[in-house]
Parts: C-alpha cells; sequence; structure tokens
C-alpha cells in the first residue's frame, strides 16, 4: 500500500452530462495514485495498480485499476483464515474530512470525518468478515456473523448510520504480520489488515451515484469507475479520503486529497486573470 497526497484538487467548470461510459478511461485530469507492484498477498489477480479521482463539473469520479473482476475471484483460489474460497470486488470508501487510519479502538474509522461508500455488487456472495461487533482472529475458522448486514443496490451510495458499529468490514484476509503492507489501524484482531473492503452497516444516501466496470486485454485487466455528485457527499472543500480494495482485502489502493475552499480558488483565479491582463498591456 502506498499512499498519495493531492493538496489542490480544483473544480473543472465543464459540467458533466453523463456517467462515463464503460469504456477504459486513461488518466488525463486524474490525480492518479499508484499502488506498489507486488505487495499483495496471493496470486496476480489479487493484484491493484492505483485510484486516481477528478472532479468534473459538481461530479466526483474516481478510477481503480486492478486485475481483480467484477464477478469476483474462486473457488479454486484457496481458501482465506475463515476458511471461505469465494472473493468478491469491495465498494468504494469515502471519507470527508478524515481518514480511516484516524481515531483509537475498534471503531477508529467513524471518529474521523464522515464515512461513505459506494456499494460495487450487491453483496450476493458477502463471506464471513472480521468486525469489531464479530471479531474473529487468525485460523478460527468460518463462524457465523451475528448482525445482519445492509443490504445494497449496486452503484447507489451509503453514509455511516449507526455509529456504534463500524460501516465497513475490514477483509477477511487477517494474516498479516502487522506492518506488512501496515494500513496504521487499530483493530485488533484484523491485525496489519483492517482496510474497509465491504459496506456492513449504513443507510441509503442516493442511487443516482454510479458504478462502471471496463476491462482491458493486458495487465491491469480492470477498471473500476465510480462517480458521484459532490453534494450528496457534503464535498464543498477540505480533505478527503478515497480507498478501495477487494473483500479479502490482499491488496488496497489509497487516495488522499483536498478541495480548496471556494474563496481559495477565487483569489487563485484572480492573480491568473490579473496576469493575463498585465501581459495584454504589456504588448499593447
Amino acid at each position: 500500500l502506498f499512499t498519495c497526497v493531492f493538496i489542490f484538487v480544483f473544480f473543472s467548470t465543464t459540467a458533466m452530462a453523463t456517467p462515463p461510459a464503460p469504456t477504459w478511461l486513461d488518466h488525463d485530469g486524474f490525480n492518479w495514485c499508484p499502488d506498489p507492484i507486488n505487495d499483495r498477498s496471493g496470486g496476480p489477480d489479487f493484484e491493484t495498480y492505483g485510484i486516481g479521482a477528478k472532479i468534473v463539473g459538481t461530479t466526483l469520479i474516481v478510477i481503480v485499476e486492478t486485475n481483480f473482476p467484477w464477478t469476483g475471484v474462486g473457488p479454486g483460489v484457496g481458501t482465506d483464515s475463515y476458511g471461505e474460497s469465494i472473493f468478491s470486488p469491495g465498494d468504494l470508501y469515502i471519507n470527508v474530512g478524515g481518514k480511516f487510519q484516524d481515531g483509537a479502538g475498534l471503531f477508529g474509522e467513524n471518529t474521523g470525518g464522515t464515512v461513505y461508500g459506494i456499494a460495487t455488487t450487491n453483496h450476493g456472495d458477502v463471506q464471513d468478515e472480521d468486525s469489531p461487533e464479530s471479531p474473529k482472529k487468525d485460523t478460527s475458522g468460518a463462524l457465523p456473523d451475528p448482525l445482519a448486514w445492509t443490504p445494497v443496490t449496486v452503484g447507489s451510495l451509503y453514509k455511516v448510520g449507526d455509529s456504534s458499529q463500524r460501516m465497513f468490514a475490514t477483509g477477511t484476509y487477517e494474516g498479516y504480520s502487522g506492518t506488512v503492507p501496515g494500513d496504521g489501524g487499530t483493530d485488533p484482531y484484523g491485525r496489519g489488515n483492517n482496510y474497509p473492503t465491504l459496506i456492513r452497516n449504513g443507510m441509503l444516501v442516493t442511487n443516482t451515484s454510479t458504478v462502471a466496470f471496463a476491462t482491458h486485454a493486458t495487465a491491469p485487466k480492470y477498471q473500476y469507475q465510480y462517480t458521484v455528485d459532490v453534494s450528496y457527499i457534503g464535498l464543498t472543500h477540505g480533505e478527503y479520503q478515497l480507498f478501495w480494495a477487494m473483500e479479502c482485502g490482499n491488496d488496497g489502493a489509497e487516495w488522499n486529497g483536498e478541495v480548496p475552499e471556494p474563496s481559495t480558488v477565487a483569489l487563485v483565479g484572480a492573480g491568473v486573470a490579473a496576469m493575463a491582463h498585465r501581459r495584454r498591456n504589456r504588448h499593447a
């Protein structure tokens, strides 16, 4: 896992009329954060190559590139520490005003900022997951999760509902050493892996957000494309974090950025206009 920090993400003046088509998007205009190659656990299907974001008009567009397919991986790839063998792609984690590493204790992800998620699938194949309410230690075996998961719809946006519960599950692979890849979290049961992977507790915000899925002949083989209007996540200015990992948490990509206050953008724009005016006068 490698963290990128983007200080200025300006709102484009071009309106976004429709969500991106399910064709491969290049990185033009995206603030792209690459993830190191071969930092994954498991085979090449679990490799995640990076995550990028840009704001067009009032639409936040996020792309994730990976070898992990929308249809999931397994069986036949081995089992996780809970005896499960079918893994789904993860949901997009969005934290406005904080990071999932913030805070302390089991519910640290809810102590900094406001947590949102865009569902990638309908969770039809969700496996037992590590979570603070149903902690499972390494090699504990597959045990039933006593808490019901929130039903989700593909592409819809959800917000943390019950702050006494963690909104995202933390993955089914708990074999990391604590520093490899080292997510900086504090879940004692997740050891080195308490990445946000799947929405497990949340309330619907809107179904106008989208997810699309593009394919590529060579690695990275798949590109997940997410869109959401920034008004639904309260992203007017300030810091925000994006994160994506597959259900098992074998590899993840993290993105950190900041939208400047409107007054700052106005000042920069005024400065550019003033420079242009001076140049015109100089050549008059």
